[in-house]
């Protein structure tokens, strides 16, 4: 059925990346009209604003877009749903938005699929020392010497231990599974019940620091998250220990880790950095025990369809009266990327 007006927030070049005619066909039709951002930029505040009336009973935004807040909820009382077609809405609504009553969703479930899959390539390739052997052969060099480099190591056997029990390492761990038993947990909103449930071991962070072959790092951007791993952290990691790290850089002492990386004690594969893109004097380029990828774990050729997808999936089953698949809930909202 027809439902006033849907605004959708995301400039053209990026919308083309996330969607397909069948997926903006159905979204046409879910509504009287659809106002779609036509400009090569994201719209500013103001741009949004102008577009928002009593006529509006959805909004779409993605990375860019601007922020739902009280003001943009005044030029839309009769807004009912925002669906965010990418992963963490917190920059981009504001607790205004729950407190009258508007729904949430959000594409978050889709990309984690891809970092999940994307952090088990990770710590294979840093394991297994793809990178540095394919730079070696392709210098014209073949396998180490008897008593050269240290063969790469399996994954079979080895403790790996998670950090966050996120949407993405609630993904991990599952995929883990298939190769080691061995699987370590840290999160403080998780109990012992739950753990067990994941088939995982509950440990405080030093433990899992300690006793983990391989560390991995989903915790969201929290204010209590920021460095939690630093040089204290760093030092309690076992020689080398592989951290990867697929989240966000904000958890990790950059400064620190480069040191620990430098003196040869562990190794990294790392996807997320402070600076992005990395400057040219970046402390991590060129070192031999670290993998640098560009933020790339949550795009796949799959995914990114399937972002604008599922957002307006559960546009539809909200104006068909039906449970969303993707809700955001408030409570939640302080625990969340």
């Amino acid at each position: 059925m027809a439902a006033g007006t849907i605004v959708a927030a995301i400039h053209r070049p990026l919308r083309e990346t996330i969607t397909n005619p069948d997926t903006e066909a159905r979204l046409r039709a879910l509504a009287d009209e659809v106002v779609f951002n036509e400009g090569e930029a994201p719209w500013t505040p103001a741009e949004l604003h102008a577009r928002l009336n009593a006529d509006v009973r959805a909004v779409i935004t993605c990375w860019g877009s601007p922020r739902i807040d009280a003001a943009a909820l005044d030029l839309a009382p009769n807004l009912e749903i925002v669906g965010h077609a990418a992963g963490s809405v917190r920059p981009y609504v504001t607790r205004e938005v729950w407190g009258r009553g508007v729904r949430v969703t959000h594409a978050a479930d889709v990309i984690a699929e891809a970092v999940a899959e994307y952090t088990i390539g990770a710590i294979l390739v840093g394991l297994r020392g793809f990178v540095p052997r394919h730079a070696a052969v392709s210098a014209g060099q073949w396998k180490d010497p008897v008593g050269g480099t240290r063969p790469g190591g399996l994954l079979a056997g080895r403790r790996v231990g998670v950090v966050a029990a996120s949407m993405v390492g609630r993904r991990v761990i599952p995929l883990l599974h298939a190769f080691t038993p061995d699987v370590a947990l840290y999160d403080p909103h998780v109990d012992e019940a739950q753990a067990a449930d994941m088939d995982v071991e509950l440990l405080e962070l030093d433990a899992l620091l300690a006793s983990s072959d391989v560390v991995t790092l989903h915790a969201p951007i929290l204010p209590e998250t920021r460095r939690m791993i630093g040089r204290r952290e760093l030092a309690l990691l076992t020689p080398g220990a592989l951290l990867v790290n697929c989240a966000r850089a904000w958890l990790v002492d950059q400064q620190a880790m480069a040191e620990a990386l430098q003196a040869g004690r562990i190794s990294a594969v790392l996807d997320v950095f402070d600076d992005e893109p990395t400057p040219d004097v970046s402390m991590f380029r060129g070192l031999p025990n670290v993998v640098m990828t560009p933020h790339v774990a949550g795009f796949t050729e799959e995914t990114r369809p399937r972002q604008l997808a599922a957002v307006v999936d559960d546009v539809e089953r909200h104006f068909s009266g039906h449970p969303l698949m993707y809700e955001v809930r408030r409570e939640a909202l302080d625990r969340m990327a």
